[in-house]
């Protein structure tokens, strides 16, 4: 079976071939593909249309991003760059305007009067407290799609960010505990788990080949305490992105509105640990953990049949009309026309809703991908996967079949079956057709008959 990447609906970006699928069982391939320039692209793996041609193609809808911006707040610059508690963190992300990152670095007191809405994320490291004006501030910057990551330190005010962050909030994922540890002596006090991660942002770890975060010594930490009130209106599911060798939390996660929070156990700095002298350990769980923030924008581009597209712009965009082309309800192995239907259109208004511009579209039964176009603002595209489920050719479970039979008038199939004697034996009722027809004939034979007399000359 040949599997063919395409990439906007060009010419095929990459292909393979799979031997063999045995039943009942799935076979993997890597395709690559680069995407031309920032915005929204379609991405799609075609195979040989057959029989089921809705299951041919499926299709997913990413963002590239240009260039992230990422906003330093440094809390314990110390007396040489080296000292500095972002000094690793700006390493990472590389100098200059044509880098991928592009940090701006501030001190704590800079924060009330920076604007939050240019950056993508802003990383706290041992930052001491902040006004309530800047909380405020970070509640709407999460919530239309921004990121923190929090790392503790020496200046860290731990119960300010309790009190604050947590419990005012609910920002924070986990509660700070007291600090322990003696960062001074260097002594290792626990390392990082070695096997076993679950989480999108540490997965990368159980192959062998990435190294293991192990290596990796601790010196002082702040120990997290999961939030046990879990979600809330604006605030999801904590969730643990790594631990320490003894299972306690070193890194953990929360959205919040349309954003996501990351908090660290220890520092940014090599002042509490020496995980930023492991570059192979480091760089990536950074760089992982920026992409989830910046990806949490992008959750809802690919969704399920039938579920609702929801979507926030920017506040200057409420009260737009905006127009949503669907693709073609049959999908073949040919790409979509790049000139859609007219009788494809659709058209939404922006609207508040839980204090946010937002855009919701339901009309979502068929799988492909959809067009979004805002006046005053760039084209937007997400995608609709039919459930897997749709393609199994497994045989119904006794079970399905007296659920089926509940509201359905459910006939057995086989090779030996004669459909349209099932259908008749199975009709309630009784036929009524030749009977009407013949009553027809008789009405109208007699209506010309009595016409006839009652018309005739007295």
């Amino acid at each position: 079976m040949r599997v063919t990447l395409k990439v906007d609906n060009d010419d095929a970006a990459d292909e393979t071939s799979i031997a063999m699928i045995p039943p009942n069982d799935s076979r993997s391939v890597s395709l690559f593909a680069k995407l031309h320039g920032a915005g929204y692209h379609t991405i799609t793996a075609s195979v040989p249309p057959d029989r089921l041609p809705a299951d041919d193609n499926r299709t997913i809808v990413v963002r590239a991003v240009g260039q992230v911006k990422v906003l330093l707040v440094d809390g314990n610059p110390g007396f040489s760059p080296r000292e500095s508690e972002v000094f690793f963190l700006k390493n990472v992300f590389g100098a200059g305007d044509q880098s991928l990152v592009k940090t701006t670095t501030i001190s704590p007191a800079e924060l009330a009067e920076t604007s939050l809405d240019g950056f993508d994320a802003v990383i706290l490291a041992d930052v001491p407290d902040f006004s309530t004006a800047t909380l405020d501030a970070f509640a709407g910057y999460l919530q239309h799609g921004g990121g923190l990551m929090i790392f503790p330190g020496d200046r860290m005010q731990e119960s300010f960010y309790n009190q604050e962050l947590l419990g005012k909030y609910h920002f924070l994922p986990a509660s700070f505990g007291e600090p322990r540890g003696d960062a001074d002596a260097k002594k290792p006090l626990i390392a990082l788990q070695e096997r076993g991660f679950e989480h999108p942002i540490s997965t990368l770890w159980n192959d062998p080949a990435a190294g293991s975060p192990s290596a990796a010594n601790f010196f002082r930490i702040t120990p997290l305490a999961i939030d046990p009130t879990g979600a809330s209106e604006f605030a999801g599911l904590p969730r643990g992105v790594m631990n320490f060798s003894d299972g306690t939390p070193a890194v953990v996660e929360r959205s919040w509105g349309q954003g996501r929070v990351i908090q660290f156990a220890s520092t940014a700095s090599t002042r509490w640990n020496d995980l930023p002298v492991h570059p192979g350990i480091y760089v990536p769980l950074i760089y992982r953990c920026l992409g989830a923030i910046v990806g949490r924008q992008d959750e809802g581009l690919n969704i399920g049949a039938g579920d609702t597209f929801t979507y926030h712009p920017g506040i200057e965009l409420l009260g737009k009309t905006v127009t949503i082309t669907r693709p073609a309800a049959i999908q073949g192995s040919q790409p979509e026309s790049k000139q859609p239907r007219a009788d494809l259109h659709d058209s939404r208004q922006i609207e508040i809703d839980q204090q946010l511009p937002t855009l919701t579209y339901s009309n979502t039964d068929v799988a492909g991908a959809y067009t979004v176009e805002i006046p005053d603002a760039p084209a937007m595209k997400f995608a609709v996967q039919a459930d897997a489920r749709e393609s199994s050719i497994e045989d119904l479970s006794d079970a399905q079949k007296q659920s089926l039979a509940k509201v359905s008038n459910v006939i057995e199939w086989t090779p030996t079956t004669s459909l349209d004697q099932s259908l008749v034996a199975s009709r309630l009722g009784t036929e009524l057709g030749q009977p009407l027809i013949y009553m027809v004939v008789v009405f109208a034979a007699t209506e010309t008959v009595l016409a006839s007399w009652f018309s005739r000359p007295k």
